[in-house]
């Protein structure tokens, strides 16, 4: 009885270490949540063969996630659903939106281009880590693929290029971890949530403005969404 117990307890702290708070996207102490490490640019090839061909898309271990994605848009963050990211969630009603594409250029929110300073100059006055809620759009996907049943027992990494400015990523109803730094690849280990040879849901959400917006005041056009390829 007393090995069960402890058992459950390990169990209950690991679920609770994993679970999110909803607060990453304005804590500066997170940037990442069961992010894997950042590496050089490289492909796990079935063989020495493939590897030398460089053509990862034609790889037995390579299965793209850009495409159509189930999509929905709000305005303010405080708009955005809470639930989405649930097996029997209704999304019926939702747009399609590809991926990888930013917001801006279709349809959903205006690009601006700034100079110097913030997007939100002219609404918020700068009060790091905070953000507005208000214009701070955020953009929900999900879409349900198949794994190949071949895949059973190997790692399976998924790799999203170039999100912005963050994303919080679930698996089959379950929370997976969360990314900011948006110019950058967010790859995560998806072994433990996804069932091969099955139908398996993935769902992701982005902000336009987190906390990691005060560190990326460039000159150029602010765009939200997708900006890579993603597989």
């Amino acid at each position: 009885m007393k090995k069960h117990l402890i058992t459950g307890l390990f169990a209950a702290l690991a679920l609770t270490a994993n679970a999110q708070s909803f607060k990453e996207w304005l804590d500066p102490e997170i940037n990442a949540v069961n992010r894997a490490p950042m590496h050089t640019n490289y492909f796990a090839y079935e063989s020495a063969d493939a590897a030398m061909q460089g053509k990862k898309d034609q790889s037995t271990n390579y299965m793209t996630l850009s495409g159509t994605w189930k999509f929905s848009w709000v305005r303010n963050a405080d708009q955005r659903p809470t639930d989405f990211w649930k097996v029997g969630f209704n999304d019926k009603g939702w747009n399609n939106l590809q991926v990888p594409a930013v917001w801006e250029l279709n349809g959903y929110g205006d690009p601006i281009y700034v100079n110097t300073g913030y997007a939100w100059r002219n609404q918020f006055q700068n009060n790091p880590p905070e953000v507005p809620t208000e214009n701070n759009h955020v953009g929900s996907y999900r879409r349900e693929i198949i794994v190949p049943a071949d895949w059973k027992g190997k790692d399976i990494i998924a790799h999203f290029g170039s999100v912005t400015s963050n994303m919080y990523l679930w698996v089959n109803g379950r929370y997976v971890g969360y990314s900011e730094d948006s110019k950058l690849e967010a790859e995560f280990d998806l072994t433990p949530y996804l069932k091969p040879g099955q139908t398996n849901l993935i769902a992701f959400q982005v902000f336009r403005w987190c906390d990691g917006t005060y560190l990326e005041d460039q000159d150029f056009f602010r765009y939200s969404g997708v900006g890579r390829d993603c597989y």
